[in-house]
């Protein structure tokens, strides 16, 4: 069960760095 949390958060953080990345490619 631990595990899965821990690959929840590493994948909400892996998307939310690859959406910001994202949006400043967009932006520029």
């Amino acid at each position: 069960m631990l595990g899965l949390i821990n690959a929840c958060s590493c994948w909400s953080y892996l998307t939310r760095s690859l959406h910001s990345t994202a949006g400043v490619a967009f932006v520029t």
